[in-house]
């Protein structure tokens, strides 16, 4: 991954993320407004009833797709699997198979959603009762990449959060929490290095204005499996917060070369509050 290719638009909340002395706040946290914890909402509205929404949608295309896409593999990666394509362009778009109403709701929700640091769809159809989203290639995730022998350090934590903390945010003012931030839904770009948040399966709009903290809890549990990469195991934030309050460092294996990264330490206990 290439820190130095920040987007411009995310160039502010770099410059938050600046190291300072502890027991000062995050300034990460005060630059960027937390969606507030409590209260949680009882009521919400799933995805499957944005189909009256979907409604307003033109798809992107309404010939036969498979006049235009030339099938030239498929990926399988955990959860997910991919068919994968070459346009009339040349370029290359990752197919995403669902059922019809599944499919137009969830397209229905990223119709909505422009944002650098979320995976874009630039492609949809239906074919034989089943729908088709059409992704921008972009063909790692972030658990493949825990995978490589390559030892992560603080900058390149530091454009992660930076990248999905403003993705997060962003879907906050459209009333939309994803509920599925884990190192599978976060993609790695091989050529740019950027980061983007996809798979918006369980994602959910909200009628109001305030939104659970769930997301930026998920997000946190992200960073400290990147932190521990050489020592994965199943994470809970109820563990991550006991093992706070016992002053450890979140259960990292090499605490004593993260302690030095106060900002952020200091931006992971802001993420966990309650």
């Amino acid at each position: 991954m290439a820190p130095t290719t920040t987007p411009d638009a995310l160039r502010p909340l770099e410059k938050a993320f600046q190291r300072h002395q502890r027991p000062q706040q995050a300034a990460l946290i005060r630059a960027i407004p937390r969606l507030p914890v409590k209260p949680y909402i009882t009521s919400s509205t799933p995805m499957s009833t944005l189909e009256i929404e979907a409604s307003q949608n033109v798809l992107l295309h309404q010939e036969k797709p498979w006049l235009h896409l030339r099938r030239i593999g498929e990926l399988v990666q955990g959860r997910d699997r991919w068919l994968l394509c070459e346009t009339r362009t040349g370029a290359i778009s990752m197919l995403k198979q669902m059922s019809e109403d599944r499919g137009r709701a969830e397209f229905a929700l990223l119709s909505t959603l422009h944002h650098p640091s979320i995976l874009h769809v630039d492609d949809s159809f239906c074919y034989n009762s089943q729908f088709y989203l059409g992704y921008e290639y972009c063909r790692f995730t972030l658990e493949e990449v825990l995978c490589v022998p390559i030892k992560l350090g603080e900058d390149h934590i530091r454009y992660i959060a930076i990248s999905i903390i403003a993705a997060l945010e962003y879907m906050a003012d459209h009333g939309i929490v994803h509920h599925r931030i884990d190192c599978q839904s976060i993609r790695v770009c091989g050529k740019s290095g950027k980061v983007f948040l996809s798979d918006f399966e369980k994602a959910t709009l909200y009628r109001r204005q305030s939104l659970p903290n769930t997301d930026f809890e998920a997000l946190g549990l992200v960073l400290i499996r990147t932190m521990n990469k050489n020592h994965l195991g199943q994470l809970d934030v109820n563990s991550v917060r006991e093992q706070r309050r016992e002053n450890k460092l979140y259960g990292i294996h090499d605490a004593e070369y993260w302690s030095h990264c106060k900002s952020l330490i200091d931006f992971l206990d802001d993420l966990f509050i309650n």
